[in-house]
């Protein structure tokens, strides 16, 4: 398959090419998560060329709120500005997906007025007084996660995204590091992917009785929990991973977005090489995958599509707002030279908070 080729999604969404542009928050939304213009004008400078926009990351409850100044799809008060910001996404045939989260244990980065987790066993929470969640709190944010579809569907989003990497609150679920439970959220792995499979499920429900056009349900999954340094720990959710890949492919989802720090990396698994693609196209024969990370020129690209459907990357679309279209035309690809000044910014439509990470994470973003 080629870059430039369209695809259909099990839901009947068309992709006019295999590029995504992965999610990152631009930082820049209200005091309330309601989208600002700055980011408006962000995301209608990268529109157009790409084949779809994942947009990071609302959350669905104000208690789920990770950090500031991100989009919210809590209320739905938050429909109106939802809806202008996919409608400029998708001029030109782009289609847009909106990423929703918990934040879970996580949320301790911004003031709660309580701060709960998977397990208070684990010894990922550090020195934060956590609250273990219970069963009438789990059904709640199950709850919130439906009410955040549906408001994406009325906002008219062309899919979902749930977000169950970056250690949110799914992914709080499915790592055995996170969950230490011994109820029916715990223990085996099928007990742990009960919290995600719930929300999957419910999703699809709901897309079932609103969507009026075919709507996507995606999942994005981090390979390896990286809040640990442990190589073993890391070690063992790889392969955790890898099951968790496989199991969702018993439910009807369009696709399974998986971020590594370099998804074309060989990685060994029982003392046998493996390039991490092929790995995952094995374990995912029935639902798409997205590969993401460290990808940059046609080349890497092509070599990523021939072991999995689509493609995706942030890091360019915030220096080039072009990207895709070089993709597209296979030309090289040379990242800017910035003076980091105040014009590059506005040239770039670049809201000002995320100007600030550009500045402050210069080697990142150019692929140093």
């Amino acid at each position: 398959m080629t870059v430039n080729s369209t695809i259909v999604l099990p839901s009947g969404v068309v992709l006019k090419n295999r590029l995504l542009f992965a999610p990152i928050s631009t930082l820049d939304s209200d005091i309330t998560g309601r989208a600002s213009q700055g980011e408006l004008a962000f995301f209608a400078e990268r529109t157009g060329g790409v084949g779809g926009i994942v947009v990071a990351s609302a959350y669905v409850s104000l208690v789920g709120k990770a950090y500031e100044h991100g989009l919210s799809v809590s209320h739905k008060s938050h429909i109106s500005h939802l809806s202008q910001l996919a409608k400029i996404i998708q001029k030109n045939g782009t289609k847009a997906f909106l990423q929703i989260y918990h934040g879970g244990a996580m949320t301790h980065f911004v003031r709660q007025p309580q701060y709960f987790c998977v397990s208070q066993a684990s010894a990922n929470l550090g020195n934060v007084a956590y609250t273990e969640l219970g069963e009438k709190e789990i059904e709640q944010i199950v709850l919130d996660y439906e009410k955040g579809i549906e408001r994406s569907i009325l906002a008219g989003f062309d899919g979902v995204e749930i977000h169950a990497s970056n250690s949110y609150l799914p992914q709080q679920f499915l790592m055995s590091s996170w969950n230490q439970r011994t109820d029916r959220w715990g223990g085996v792995l099928n007990n742990r992917l009960r919290f995600l499979t719930e929300i999957i499920q419910r999703g699809l429900k709901v897309i079932d009785r609103l969507a009026k056009k075919p709507f996507a349900l995606g999942v994005r999954l981090s390979l390896e929990d990286n809040t640990s340094s442990v190589v073993s720990v890391r070690q063992q959710s790889f392969r955790e991973s890898l099951l968790i890949i496989q199991a969702l492919n018993d439910y009807p989802l369009d696709y399974i977005h998986v971020t590594s720090h370099d998804i074309l990396q060989t990685v060994m698994v029982e003392n046998h090489p493996y390039q991490v693609l092929r790995l995952l196209k094995v374990m995912s024969p029935k639902v798409p995958l997205i590969g993401c990370g460290n990808l940059l020129q046609p080349d890497d690209i092509e070599s990523a599509l021939e072991n999995c459907q689509l493609v995706s990357a942030c890091r360019p679309f915030v220096l080039l707002p072009k990207w895709a279209d070089q993709i597209i035309q296979g030309q090289e690809v040379q990242l800017p030279v910035l003076n980091m000044s105040g014009s590059d910014r506005q040239l770039l439509r670049i809201p000002r908070r995320l100007w600030k990470s550009v500045k402050e994470s210069t080697d990142w973003y150019l692929y140093r």
